[in-house]
């Protein structure tokens, strides 16, 4: 009678156990997938435009938290052309211009936090006016002369807790477990009596 309480008992609290390891584990899944990436660019990458635009814009797969977003657009002598602050709306992202932008190439340097509270990154080029419209991809000093957004490596807390567990603190989750199950197990294992 006791022994089938206890095995009863193990039985219950490893049940427990599994449905608490789900509940803490299901938001690694989701976190990796929500990473966003570009879908369109305002000039398109590589794009050679007549007039100079006024602003240069990106829209991404999903939203972006207005935290940290930054935009250059910067020329081949190293100058940025970007004006204020990035405006943010939902998955876009709009960087104005200063007026009168020279004919050349430039590259658009960007950084912003998606809605897993992680920050990401990248470039793209255009040209304007008597520029070559292939120079933008082909001037080896463009990329080189461009600040660094600071801080581009540092995760942003999201609002929504969506970044997920390190991997030790889920390798040491797994491990607890794998301990507990083998307990159980070796518990709920009917015992032979010795006569």
């Amino acid at each position: 009678m006791i022994a089938t309480r206890m095995r009863v008992l193990a039985t219950a609290g490893l049940v427990a156990l599994a449905s608490s390891a789900l509940a803490v584990l299901s938001p690694i899944a989701p976190s990796a997938a929500a990473h966003s990436s570009v879908l369109s660019t305002t000039p398109a990458e590589g794009q050679h435009v007549t007039d100079p635009p006024q602003e240069v814009a990106m829209t991404f797969t999903n939203n972006l938290i207005e935290v940290g977003a930054i935009v250059l657009v910067v020329n081949e002598q190293g100058a940025n052309w970007a004006n204020g602050d990035v405006r943010l709306d939902g998955s876009t992202a709009v960087q104005p211009l200063k007026a009168n932008l020279p004919d050349g190439n430039y590259q658009v340097r960007w950084r912003v936090v998606s809605s897993d509270g992680h920050p990401i990154s990248g470039t793209f080029d255009f040209s304007t006016g008597s520029a070559h419209p292939d120079a933008a991809n082909t001037t080896p000093t463009l990329a080189s002369s461009i600040p660094t957004p600071e801080s581009q490596a540092e995760p942003v807390d999201a609002s929504d807790g969506g970044r997920g567990l390190p991997l030790v603190v889920v390798g040491a989750i797994g491990a607890a477990i794998g301990f507990v199950l083998f307990v159980g197990v070796v518990i709920l294992l009917p015992r032979k009596t010795h006569s």
